[in-house]
């Protein structure tokens, strides 16, 4: 079996410092700063860690074998954010992630979930989680 590197528990990714609170399998629940203020807690982060294989290029280099932290570009799908006063709804998408994911390998054919946030529905995940289907079925059917 490969041996992966793990994911630190501070990570900073753009304007953002990410301190791991608790780990379940390939989910994680994140204290999230911004660089500029780390004193001042910014939200709360919910993820699905992902791992990466050993990649070789031409010249030689390697990168070992890793566990990754989603990218921006996965936000709403392996990753997701909570406001400050929000706490208690990340800890339940948290576990409620724990429960679908809870072997340290993904399924094979996870189905994913959007979120959205009541008041604008732009995709900031910080107060309701909706299944895809609903949402298409109630809002973002377009005829």
């Amino acid at each position: 079996m490969t041996e992966y590197k793990i994911l630190p528990p501070v990570i900073e990714r753009g304007i953002y410092k990410h301190r791991l609170v608790e780990r379940n399998g390939m989910v994680g629940f994140f204290e999230t700063y911004l660089l500029r203020n780390p004193d001042i807690l910014y939200g709360y982060c919910v993820a699905r860690i992902t791992r990466e294989k050993e990649a070789r290029f031409k010249n030689g280099k390697v990168i070992p074998a890793r566990e990754r932290f989603p990218s921006p570009s996965r936000f709403g799908t392996h990753r997701f954010f909570y406001q400050p006063k929000s706490a208690k709804f990340a800890l339940e998408h948290y576990h409620e992630l724990v429960q679908k994911f809870s072997t340290p390998y993904p399924p094979k054919k996870p189905r994913l979930y959007r979120s959205f946030c009541i008041g604008c529905r732009f995709g900031f995940g910080c107060i309701s989680l909706w299944d895809e289907r609903s949402w298409l079925a109630g809002y973002g059917a377009r005829s």
